[in-house]
């Protein structure tokens, strides 16, 4: 088996644990689990989409995503788990049709914090982020510590761009900006955080 099957499968492991203990008698349904690199999500451990984006050709089969960085795969496998808890509880919010994100899913509001310590997760402010940095709570620790996860099924993580020394940075020119809200496009010269002056939301790096 391949480290990427492995990782793969102990993400499902650790989601199945997960979901027990700490959304015990409201369990979700399981998401696609994925591992794929940042992209244009720069420093970012794992993300949940906002809806189910896997769906059959009838379009009666369809499941969220939830996805941990491929960059950072190879950090300590209870830091990944609890990556996988954070994602989790946006999920649960999606699912329950909370609303614990703005800004185009960056800024984590009060709704996810709430939700967030109610699942075994210590909860930080970040001016830019909110209330978006998460630690484990010592007795989440505690437990999570004695499950059997492969700790080698995380050896391995995904070179960067940024981090290949025999690839060149590509420069820019330009960088194209869209509204996740209307869709209003913008370009600027420079990365800097750009507010949609239709929405008032801060617009999102467009990936294609």
């Amino acid at each position: 088996m391949s480290y990427m099957e492995r990782a793969v499968e102990e993400l499902h492991k650790g989601f199945r644990l997960l979901n027990e203990h700490f959304f015990k008698g409201e369990e979700l349904d399981t998401p696609v689990i994925t591992i794929q690199n940042q992209g244009k999500r720069r420093g970012v451990l794992g993300w949940c989409t906002v809806y189910p984006v896997w769906k059959d050709k009838e379009g009666k089969v369809e499941q969220w995503e939830i996805n941990i960085t491929a960059e950072y795969l190879n950090r300590n496998w209870v830091d990944t788990m609890q990556t996988l808890l954070h994602e989790m509880v946006h999920l649960y919010n999606i699912r329950a049709g909370v609303k614990d994100t703005s800004r185009g899913t960056v800024y984590h509001n009060k709704r996810f914090k709430a939700e967030a310590e109610k699942r075994g997760l210590i909860v930080q402010y970040d001016p830019l982020l909110g209330w978006a940095i998460t630690d484990l709570a010592p007795d989440t620790r505690a437990i999570i510590e004695k499950w059997d996860i492969d700790p080698e099924a995380f050896k391995l993580a995904r070179l960067g761009e940024s981090l290949d020394p025999k690839k060149p940075k590509k420069g820019k020119s330009s960088i194209k900006m869209v509204c996740p809200v209307c869709g209003n496009i913008a370009r600027i010269t420079k990365e800097y955080r750009l507010k949609c002056g239709e929405c008032d939301e801060y617009m999102e790096e467009d990936s294609v």
